[in-house]
């Protein structure tokens, strides 16, 4: 149980609050925080802090930020023993008036006025607003801070969530999913705009270990499983997925209803033929050799290699095409920065897109272009609904027509299967996971 990083709060967040954390380099605060002079107890790790709030203490802690907000008097705890011997006081004060005769108790009406500066009619102390103040330090950690900020709802508000996707997804006649990184962390896969994800810590000059889990070693999560199970009761329709990781196609989401708009590393085809080849190892080539050709710009006489001109990376693997009597060679289908999507698997995305009746988008913060234009219902009538840490662009859209779901992916598929399949279905479901994970080893390659 971890308490409230707010200095004027510091209560215990208890399993199932609604909470907020936040990650920030707090270098130039080491100082303050020695001397306890910070407004949030920062946990320290390195230059790094993080830290985790009661849901209404952050949008205090925003408040105080933005200079709308101050501290009352009952904030600290020293203030909360005042008012109780100020209630004291006045209650001594209201017996005594009754023991007193009539020309006395207009002598006590005279030091009740008095007192009544400090105490309201109903027995409580006029608060009074002192303004909260930052070090220029800590007000830029927090600004920073709060770009990337993860946001958890309660357990009771995903809950009723759950339960209303359940009643959707019965009554939608063409849902998809638009998933996103935040879908495979629990895989053991880093996202990109987390509190302490890869762009993130770039952008606050937190370096962090590059130690992951191998390719070969991912496994579809509790959600990937979920996903698959829906779509082969007919409820999943389609999925549109900016993840390149392979575990959708690993769970057993056929290749023909899925568009992985960035690519798959486990996929490459032929650039003759087109012939497209699934394999059980990761296929693209970054080796240090190619890596350093890449870097010096010049290819050696013979190599394989390419320098891509949209985006100076190399997209041949190295191996050729197995169809027989084609000399093609075999390139990855993975999208990098600069290079476009590919037309057919874009075209085959907007298509769905477009008959949807129910998005329902993961993982994702919806910001890369084009794909996160594909996340939106294109109707009205529509129904989206976003589950995620992180606030997007579109959260209004499924407050309006949907549902919105703050918090992390697992648990909240875990309470929807709940709401779709009986109590026996489910854990003979859930059997058959356990069951899966042996065949998904016989599909990858050994470490």
């Amino acid at each position: 149980m971890n308490a409230c990083c707010l200095r004027l709060c510091g209560k215990p967040i208890t399993e199932g609050d609604a909470r907020v954390d936040i990650s920030s380099n707090t270098k130039k605060m080491k100082r303050e925080i020695i001397k306890n002079q910070s407004k949030v107890v920062w946990k320290i790790n390195g230059i790094c802090g993080d830290a985790s709030f009661h849901t209404q203490c952050y949008d205090k802690l925003t408040r105080y930020l933005n200079g709308s907000g101050y501290k009352d008097d009952d904030d600290d705890d020293d203030d909360d023993e005042d008012d109780n011997e100020v209630k004291d006081e006045v209650k001594d004060e209201d017996e005594r008036e009754e023991k007193i005769g009539q020309s006395s108790h207009k002598m006590m009406t005279r030091g009740k006025r008095n007192l009544s500066s400090k105490a309201s009619t109903n027995g409580t102390r006029k608060k009074t607003k002192t303004p909260v103040y930052f070090s220029d330090a800590e007000r830029d950690a927090l600004y920073m801070a709060m770009e990337t900020a993860e946001i958890f709802d309660s357990q009771d508000k995903i809950k009723n969530c759950a339960e209303e996707v359940a009643k959707l997804l019965k009554q939608a006649s063409h849902a998809c999913i638009f998933s996103g990184a935040g879908l495979s962390t629990s895989a053991g896969i880093g996202d990109y705009r987390g509190k302490k994800g890869k762009w993130t810590e770039e952008d606050t000059g937190i370096q962090q270990d590059d130690v992951g889990v191998p390719y070969e070693a991912l496994r579809p999560t509790y959600s990937h499983e979920a996903i698959s199970k829906l779509m082969d009761m007919g409820l999943i329709k389609y999925v549109i997925s900016q993840n390149c990781d392979g575990l959708h196609v690993l769970s057993g989401i056929p290749l023909e209803k899925i568009s992985e708009l960035h690519g798959n590393i486990y996929l490459e085809y032929c650039n003759q033929c087109g012939e497209k080849f699934t394999r059980n190892f990761y296929t693209l080539d970054d080796s240090e050799e190619t890596e350093a050709m890449l870097e010096a710009k010049k290819v050696k006489k013979g190599s394989h290699v390419e320098i891509c001109e949209t985006c100076e990376n190399n997209h041949f693997t190295g191996r050729n095409c197995e169809k027989k009597e084609c000399k093609g060679k075999l390139r990855d289908t993975i999208i990098n920065f600069g290079d476009l999507l590919n037309e057919d698997v874009l075209q085959v995305a907007t298509e769905n897109s477009k008959k949807c009746d129910l998005m329902i988008s993961i993982g994702s913060t919806m910001t890369v272009t084009p794909a996160s234009t594909l996340a939106v219902p294109s109707r009205r009538k529509d129904h989206l609904v976003i589950v995620n840490r992180q606030r997007t662009d579109i959260d209004d859209r499924a407050f309006r027509r949907g549902q919105r779901v703050f918090g992390d992916i697992d648990p909240f598929f875990r309470i929807l299967m709940r709401n779709i399949l009986s109590k026996e279905g489910l854990a003979k479901w859930e059997k058959e996971i356990v069951e899966k994970k042996h065949e998904y080893d016989k599909q990858r390659a050994s470490m």
